[in-house]
């Protein structure tokens, strides 16, 4: 009978989460982002150039609200091992990166390592 329970709660789960648009590619969104002028994160560009060079797959994450601007979320995830990733929020329409974080493992716990001022 549990088992019953739980298979539903993951089916309406998997119906109902909220997901990002198929018709988005974050790759072209990070290859935008480092092609703009970054006045809001200058070090922005250094944190996508180092993810390019490690060969981070660009992950959407979602849609976002950051500093007064429409974003896009999206997730640079390193190809072979899990920490740390960088996450980057890239306005929709100017392609500036609104803000950043890069993640990591510190003390036996995910956390924050550094951030932007906007984040």
């Amino acid at each position: 009978m549990a088992l019953a329970v739980c298979a539903v709660v993951l089916v309406v789960g998997a119906v109902i989460a909220p997901r990002p648009p198929s018709n988005v590619d974050p790759a072209r969104i990070v290859s935008k982002a480092m092609d703009v002028r970054q006045p809001l994160c200058p070090s922005a560009v250094g944190e996508l150039r180092k993810a390019q060079i490690e060969r981070c797959k660009p992950i959407l994450e979602g849609s976002d609200r950051v500093a007064g601007h429409d974003s896009w979320a999206i997730r640079l995830k390193p190809p072979v091992r899990k920490y740390p990733w960088v996450e980057v929020w890239v306005d929709k329409h100017t392609g500036e990166v609104v803000a950043w974080k890069e993640w990591g493992k510190r003390g036996g716990h995910v956390t924050v390592l550094r951030q932007s001022p906007h984040s």
